[in-house]
């Protein structure tokens, strides 16, 4: 079990002695629970202190990954099981600030209305009651979160008349028991006395004109460590443990050491001096090159851009910038090329199950995995588009105080299983399919939380028969849904790089990763079983008719015929939350068998019974 160590931060208005106040899953800190996430711990509530704060942590590598995101390194947060005198220290701040006495109703910053520096009662020497932290805090769409204004609400939009130069007014809450709702929760300034319930906190504009100062507790709470930029943006009211506060955003790539293509490595020599001779002409270079190779790097499914691109990485002259894209279709070709065994990477291929000759193209066994996990930020109250290509979506704050060259990460071992579509085979599903799924790209184009730059039919199809393979593996690999993951591999449609395909796999940060049982479900003898059952049961839904019927659910109506019970997964295990799927796409329908990729193969099976 890995855990890192969690202590108070010394930059609380009251600096003292840190204090050990919990411990956390080394993950946590790159999930839910990263730089800027709130944690609530069994005495304290806390906001999870800035990467700069991290103590000793460990250097991992990733070139593609590091390219992409434009950083030197990678870091890890190291492991402490004892004290702070050892590696794996992560400072956290006390957060929210606001806190009330459970017995008195005294409200205000815990310093003020507490006995200490680290106060967990109430000051009132004939109270001692429990302090509660504030339920509400105030975020705002660019990241910074601070207190929700209490004495600027219970003015109505203003600041209490009558402070006699006293830093803060005396504040009372009231709990009614006649209801449930905010209106139930009042607020009093004993100063002055005026009184406003919560009632409606929570709708859009509710603290206009009070607008965001660009506060970051989780980098300190001095002037200092606000934002530099400032900030001026509309303050939302949310509820501190709620699940828009905060959305860490990751991004992950599979470690293929020391691939090249089999062309690359048998022509090494003669590329060099190719592309020497032709001094700088980069057309030439192709030319000569494609005259040279012929049709060498055709066979493995490369173009002769793929194989310069290739050429640079390994002569560490690669100066473009890598995208998404890119890194899939690396892990494409990695998995598509001859069996490969290294330490971080061995794959070898099975015989495809005959009654899937035609459909499936290729299976690959992936039976080691290296994946690194990398944290690039957060964002609040909408999540960040999946697509690093997009500029539109909501900004990332990242996860350091000050600019680093590094990003904090974490490597992740396991296993999978690579299925390979026939790419002829898919197309000419594409084709009887039509205008199907131009509602869905029209709604995709709209969103400003969901983007997908490679958005296709075949995109939507591959997207649901990977949910609908882990959902079967479950049950039969002995890992539970939340256990496995997905990386869809589909073409984009501005790129001659054809990819169809998915891989299933699982990953986790110990170092043995796996027990190989996800692996044993894709040799060929079990592999036609699992389809055989995910294909049964996808077919129906316990929402049917209206589940198969529908091209309007899930987020922003994402989704056609897919719910929770039938085609939705836990959303750590799926790319694009839950979106873009479509049962109908796999399976077809009773009466249009045609519309399912697999939906004549199905029907041919029925019928010969």
């Amino acid at each position: 079990m890995e855990f890192g160590t969690v202590g108070d931060s010394s930059s609380s208005p009251l600096r003292g002695k840190r204090i050990k106040i919990g411990t956390l899953r080394r993950s946590h800190l790159l999930l839910n629970y990263g730089p800027g996430a709130i944690v609530d711990f069994p005495e304290y509530t806390v906001i999870m202190g800035a990467c700069d704060y991290w103590d000793k942590p460990r250097t991992i590598r990733e070139p593609r990954l590091e390219l992409m995101l434009g950083v030197k390194c990678f870091k890890e947060p190291a492991i402490s099981e004892d004290t702070f005198d050892s590696d794996g220290v992560v400072r956290a701040m006390r957060f929210p600030y606001w806190h009330y006495c459970s017995k008195c109703g005294n409200l205000g910053p815990y310093w003020a209305i507490g006995s200490g520096k680290n106060a967990t009662k109430c000051a009132s020497p004939t109270c001692n009651g429990e302090l509660i932290p504030s339920r509400f805090v105030a975020v705002c769409e660019d990241g910074h979160i601070q207190d929700f204004p209490y004495e600027f609400w219970v003015h109505g939009n203003r600041y209490c008349e009558k402070k006699d130069g006293k830093k803060n007014p005396r504040m009372k809450i009231e709990f009614s028991s006649q209801s449930s709702g905010l209106e139930a929760i009042r607020i009093t300034c004993e100063e002055c006395g005026a009184t406003r319930t919560l009632a409606n906190c929570t709708a859009p504009g509710q603290l206009n004109p009070y607008h965001c100062r660009g506060y970051r507790p989780w980098v300190g709470n001095h002037a200092s460590d606000n934002d530099p930029n400032g900030c001026g943006k509309e303050l939302r009211v949310v509820q501190r443990s709620a699940s828009n506060v905060y959305y860490p955003v990751n991004v992950s790539a599979l470690v293929i050491p020391g691939y090249r293509s089999k062309v690359l490595e048998s022509n090494y020599e003669l590329i060099t001096k190719t592309i020497r001779n032709a001094h700088g002409n980069l057309d030439k270079a192709k030319n000569a090159l494609s005259l040279f190779l012929g049709d060498d790097f055709a066979d493995e499914g490369m173009t002769i851009d793929d194989l310069l691109d290739e050429y640079e990485a390994a002569t560490n002259k690669a100066s473009v910038a890598i995208r998404t894209r890119d890194i899939l279709e690396g892990e494409y070709r990695a998995m598509s090329a001859p069996d490969t065994d290294d330490p971080d990477f061995k794959t070898s291929h099975v015989t495809v199950p005959s009654e899937l000759s035609g459909l499936v193209s290729d299976v690959v066994l992936v039976r080691r995995l290296k994946e690194v996990m990398v944290l690039k930020g957060f964002t609040r109250l909408n999540p960040e588009g999946e697509d690093d290509e997009e500029t539109d979506g909501p900004k990332v704050m990242p996860p350091f105080a000050h600019q680093q060259d590094w990003l904090p990460a974490m490597e992740l071992r396991g296993e999978g299983i690579f299925i390979k579509i026939d790419l002829d085979a898919l197309g000419q599903w594409s084709k009887r399919v039509g205008a199907r799924y131009d509602p869905m790209k029209e709604r995709l184009a709209a969103s400003r939380t969901m983007h997908c730059s490679n958005f296709s039919p075949e995109f939507v199809m591959l997207h649901t028969l990977s949910h609908i393979l882990i959902r079967q593996l479950t049950n039969d690999c002995g890992y539970s849904s939340s256990s496995l993951k997905e990386r869809i591999y589909s073409s984009w449609p501005d790129s001659g790089k054809k990819m169809a395909g998915i891989l299933i796999y699982t990953s986790a940060s110990d170092s043995d990763g796996s027990l190989g049982g996800l692996v044993r479900q894709g040799r060929s003898d079990r592999l036609l079983t699992t389809f055989k059952n995910a294909l049964s049961s996808a077919s129906w839904c316990s929402s049917d008719p209206i589940c198969s019927e529908s091209m309007d659910q899930g987020l922003e109506s994402l989704n056609y015929a897919a719910c929770h019970a039938c085609a939705l997964l836990p959303e750590t295990s799926c790319v694009m939350r839950n979106c873009l799927l479509d049962r109908v796409a796999v399976v077809g329908t009773f009466d249009h068998p045609e519309l399912g990729f697999f939906g004549p193969w199905m029907a041919k099976r029925a019928s010969s019974r």
